[in-house]
């Protein structure tokens, strides 16, 4: 219980006084009614509940279904003597929470209740358990874009070494695109940005040799993921043509175009190959088909 202690000299007329102007500017809603219902004293009410004239009960400050709701819980107050709490929304969808309990002193019995804006704190939670959904949603794509990736490299490389090599790689590609996601809040990531970070570690020496032109759209999140895969494939692959060079050859092209009269874009990866490069510097057949799923299947059912 807490401590009350007031100067023996104050008078009931200067602490009435004082306790008011407290309570004003505390901010906080205190209601005070006879056990009849009859209010007596009304502090700091909410904006959203505007009674005219001499308000004296439930129905004209809250309306006739919040009144039939408070005056079970009082009922309940008054023969019981617990304190009750109750949340009780508004038409325009802002919540609040009534404390309501019986006082009792000299001049006998009262209700007094507490009324808190628990609008904000209600709105978080919902936006909370919006984003806990949809990050539960995101996780499970991702992993069965793991899983799908485990299945097709294992069916595709001949022994662990290879597999790992592999699947670790195809692992980064996705961990790379997902930061990029994760640091624009969820929204994608542009298309020049997942480029770099896909391409940067397998091309850092050659470099020189790669142009990108055109557009810089921004990806989804579930594009971004799947085409920065496929970049990887392009990229891995690229390397393993041009071991060889100093200097590999690539432009990279984003085109915006119009299908049916919808906007959308196009993607252009182009090398320069040579002759001995096409016959004793080919990719292994495995990661070229890895990517040829990738690129013919996978990316066009994704986006």
């Amino acid at each position: 219980m807490s401590t009350v202690w007031i100067a023996p000299e104050l008078s009931p007329d200067r602490l009435r006084d004082i306790l008011v102007r407290a309570l004003s500017l505390s901010r906080l809603c205190v209601t005070v009614q006879e056990p009849d219902g009859r209010y007596v004293a009304i502090v700091n009410l909410p904006d959203c509940w505007k009674p005219e004239g001499d308000v004296r009960s439930d129905t004209a400050i809250f309306g006739d279904t919040a009144a039939a709701d408070l005056a079970t819980i009082k009922d309940r107050v008054i023969e019981s003597g617990e304190t009750v709490s109750t949340e009780i929304a508004t038409d325009d969808g802002r919540v609040f929470e009534f404390v309501i309990e019986c006082a009792s002193g000299s001049l006998g019995s009262y209700l007094v209740s507490t009324i808190t804006d628990l609008t904000s704190e209600r709105r978080r939670e919902k936006a909370l358990r919006v984003l806990l959904r949809e990050v539960s949603h995101r996780s499970k794509n991702l992993l069965a874009i793991i899983q799908s990736i485990a299945n097709q490299t294992a069916r595709r490389t001949d022994g662990k070494d290879d597999f790992l090599m592999a699947f670790r790689g195809r692992l980064y590609s996705l961990a790379q695109s997902q930061d990029l996601i994760t640091d624009s809040n969820w929204r994608g990531a542009h298309f020049r940005e997942l480029l770099n970070n896909q391409i940067g570690q397998y091309l850092p020496d050659k470099a020189s040799g790669v142009v990108t032109k055109g557009i810089d759209p921004i990806l989804d999140p579930n594009a971004a993921l799947h085409i920065g895969l496929a970049l990887h494939e392009l990229a891995v692959n690229a390397v393993s043509r041009h071991a060889t060079k100093d200097t590999v050859h690539v432009i990279i092209e984003c085109k915006p175009l119009l299908r049916e009269g919808k906007p959308y874009f196009q993607i252009l990866w182009e090398e320069e190959v040579g002759p001995d490069e096409e016959s004793d510097g080919q990719a292994n057949d495995d990661e070229e088909s890895f990517a040829s799923m990738v690129l013919n299947q996978v990316v066009p059912a994704a986006v």
